[in-house]
């Protein structure tokens, strides 16, 4: 039971830093795009600084009033040059507000910009940085249940600490690891088992799966009683 505790523990502090998950668009097709980029590239370009441009595509792609495809073009192109530019921070805001407006897979467009600006920066610190968002994405995605890619993730995470012998982030992702490992086991038992589930797998997996907290108290209770 200790096991267990631990678990409902470490899944709501996960569950706790969710953002709650909006309506997210479907991609722009690439005309629309194309189109879209007509409307700022020129304003983009005369700003000479390209952090500060990075920091200018981001704010109006978050601009209420951004349609779609303008978004879209606004916040990718954010992602690309904030590789260009060397800012780590604001490359990891863009492809995450990318992810949450636009129906992309959030651990590839976070992962592919955090190695790829790891592989340009090879020092200690970005490979802590790079390490620590890794971790988080991991931990994102596992909440939204897709236990495997939380694994891939956890694997980056540990290559860039081992390669600069970051020992504390190497023991956080492998206990990470272990939870993983372990949610794997509670979601076969209870695809094998269905309604016969065991309360405190069923109460894991509703907080695992998206932070159903009103599903999860009720199946905690039960498991107390």
């Amino acid at each position: 039971m200790k096991t267990a505790g631990y678990l409902v523990v470490v899944l709501l502090v996960l569950a706790a830093g969710l953002r709650a998950q909006k309506d997210r668009h479907s991609v722009p097709d690439r005309k629309a795009v194309a189109e879209a980029r007509k409307h700022y590239e020129k304003r983009a370009a005369a700003e000479a600084d390209l952090e500060k441009r990075v920091a200018l595509l981001l704010s109006m792609g978050l601009e209420d009033g951004a349609h779609p495809p303008l978004r879209y073009a606004l916040l990718s192109d954010a992602v690309d040059l904030a590789m260009q530019a060397g800012t780590f921070d604001l490359g990891v805001r863009a492809a995450g507000e990318l992810a949450d407006f636009f129906a992309v897979d959030r651990a590839d467009v976070v992962r592919d910009f955090v190695l790829g600006f790891s592989k340009k920066n090879r020092t200690p610190r970005w490979g802590a940085r790079a390490a620590g968002v890794l971790i988080e994405t991991a931990g994102r995605v596992l909440a939204e249940g897709d236990a495997r890619m939380a694994k891939k993730l956890l694997d980056d995470a540990e290559a860039q600490a081992k390669r600069y012998k970051h020992g504390g982030i190497i023991r956080r992702v492998k206990a990470l690891e272990k939870l993983v490992a372990e949610i794997d086991r509670i979601e076969s038992r209870a695809a094998k088992a269905g309604e016969e589930a065991e309360p405190l797998d069923l109460a894991l997996l509703h907080l695992v799966r998206g932070a159903d907290a009103v599903s999860a108290a009720l199946e905690l209770e039960r498991c107390a009683d």
